[in-house]
């Protein structure tokens, strides 16, 4: 192939490049010896390697997208694509999908380890067999801009507000469904949704030391930017406090008890131990619903914690990915969700829905929400509750939801992710990201007082008294 089209895991072809043709929505090879790229089977696939985990995560999110279209699903069996359309939300239309070589039976193409090699010793497993390659895959849609064409590399107010009424709609017609808990996670989709929750689950479970390390570097980066900012006193000042230079760790150690708040408990058998699709246990589950178990606040169950509120999440929901019709702009707002089209469901998997409402809203150099964070907020309960009675799910969502907890678990999502980016090597550059950092930091005191705590039980306990009156 060209050469300027060999990335560094060794792979070509278009992928995520933020436009979507009418044929070829993405079509990935290996490139073998002899060339000048970096052979997948010898330098890829190696547990020991942390780029085995984006391949990873790679492969997995195509097979995943291929199951939410129903590849997965026996004959006439629903699938979320099907669900989700019949609901008159507009995604893509596959046409046909093409895997070869070893993928052609699904997971097989990623190499899997079991906790007897070590899925917690740093990484010490051991390499998959060279015949274990991902060969390719190819699926060919119905382009979206056909009928919505405005596709912005940054949503205005009006746009944000109807991808907002889109979300909405998905989160509802998904709410609490019962295959999130029992059958799609783990052996369609992937166990909980968002590509940050996938890859956080994936560097804690193979990686622990360096993701530490790379989250501890970028905050002290970003202390030693506030401190010199002479020109933006707010930064200045915000970094003198005592529980902002204390911030990074206290994040850290709570990460854990947000994680699990934001995302559905999991199974020992996981594709996280040997990224393989999860069998569930119902036996262990039952077992649990009985008391005969205890359910820990950790990764190590063989059965699914129910959970309140969880919904399918997109999962990559940022504004590449999303398309309108023209006239979505304005002061004239089109409140009508058909106006919006959404691609890419490579990372669906269960979680709270705010999972995504924070990716869309959190800043970034380019746009900030900030000033109209609330009111954005505000227009996707209201849309979300509308869509909750259209949908008769049977009791009032102000009940069974109320806007206050949603709120909470918005904040909550944003640090997650925030702590996700320290370990892309996130810095704060700007009077935006100073503002994000303290309105962060006032929830996080809400927990801890500004002090850190001495244990991530010690965070999972005072989460649980201050979310006590909604439970």
């Amino acid at each position: 192939g060209d050469e300027s089209l060999v990335d560094e895991q060794g792979m070509v072809g278009g992928c995520e490049t933020g436009e979507h043709r009418i044929i070829a929505k993405l079509i990935l090879q290996n490139i073998g010896k002899g060339t000048n790229a970096v052979d997948a089977t010898s330098h890829v696939c190696d547990i020991r390697n942390p780029r085995f985990i984006d391949y990873a995560m790679r492969v997995r999110s195509y097979d995943v997208e291929a199951n939410f279209y129903g590849r997965g699903f026996a004959s006439g069996k629903p699938c979320p694509a099907r669900a989700a359309s019949r609901a008159g939300l507009t995604i893509p239309t596959l046409l046909a999908i093409e895997t070869g070589g070893a993928h052609a039976d699904g997971l097989a193409a990623i190499p899997k380890t079991s906790t007897a090699t070590g899925t917690n010793n740093g990484g010490q497993g051991s390499k998959s067999p060279s015949n274990k390659t991902f060969a390719g895959v190819c699926f060919i849609m119905r382009d979206l801009q056909t009928t919505h064409p405005v596709h912005p590399d940054v949503l205005s107010i009006p746009q944000a507000k109807c991808a907002l009424a889109w979300l909405a709609k998905f989160h509802a017609r998904f709410w609490e469904a019962p295959k999130l808990t029992n059958e799609w996670p783990g052996q369609l989709l992937w166990e909980e949704g968002t590509f940050w929750a996938v890859q956080y689950r994936l560097k804690q479970q193979y990686f622990p030391n360096t993701y530490a390390n790379d989250f501890e570097s970028a905050w002290n980066r970003t202390l030693r930017w506030m401190a010199a900012q002479r020109k933006l006193p707010e930064a200045v000042h915000l970094c003198s406090r005592e529980s902002i230079r204390l911030f990074g760790l206290r994040l850290k150690r709570a990460i854990p008890v947000i994680f699990e708040e934001l995302h559905p408990a999991q199974s020992a058998s996981s594709i996280y131990n040997n990224l393989s699709p999860v069998v569930y246990n119902a036996a262990a589950a039952a077992a649990a619903a009985k008391g005969k178990r205890k359910d820990k606040c950790d990764s190590t169950h063989d059965f699914r914690r129910p959970r309140s509120h969880v919904t399918l999440v997109h999962g990559d929901f940022k504004a590449a990915n999303i398309f309108f019709m023209p006239g979505v702009d304005g002061d004239d707002v089109c409140n009508d969700s058909d106006s919006c089209a959404v691609c890419d469901l490579q990372f669906t998997g269960p979680g709270l829905g705010v999972c995504d409402v924070a990716y869309l809203l959190f800043p970034d150099p380019r746009v900030s929400y900030l000033d109209v964070e609330h009111e954005l907020l505000c227009w996707y309960y209201d849309k979300l509750q509308s869509q909750w009675i259209a949908m008769d799910k049977g009791c009032d969502l102000g009940e069974t939801y109320p806007r206050a907890l949603m709120e909470w678990h918005y904040r909550l999502a944003q640090m997650e992710f925030l702590g996700y980016m320290f370990t892309k090597g996130w810095v704060a550059s700007s009077a935006n990201d100073v503002e994000l950092l303290q309105r962060l930091d006032e929830l996080l005191c809400k927990l801890d007082g500004g002090e850190l705590l001495g244990s991530s039980n010690e965070y999972a306990q005072a989460l649980a008294t201050a979310l006590v009156s909604f439970r």
